[in-house]
């Protein structure tokens, strides 16, 4: 787990969260839940959400998934520092 990179990601988004719209804090918040329930699994457990959700045609939040999706990438990359 990259916890720094984590923790640095987050101070950014902090520091210019009034340009951040509701919808993105909330998938930034999920994924951070996700993160810290599961670790270094959390892509693997949202990527099932994911696919149930699409298997069951449930498309708007399939796409609320793919964006937490999104968001737990980018907060567990590593850094180029």
């Amino acid at each position: 787990m990259h916890h720094l990179v984590v923790v640095g990601i987050l101070e950014i988004f902090t520091r210019f969260s009034g340009n951040m719209s509701a919808d993105d804090k909330t998938f930034i918040k999920s994924a951070r839940y996700m993160i810290e329930r599961y670790g270094d699994r959390a892509l693997k457990e949202v990527d099932q959400r994911i696919t149930e959700l699409h298997e069951h045609g449930q498309i708007e939040a399939h796409e609320l998934w793919t964006e937490i999706r999104n968001a737990v990438i980018m907060l567990t990359e590593p850094s180029n520092d």
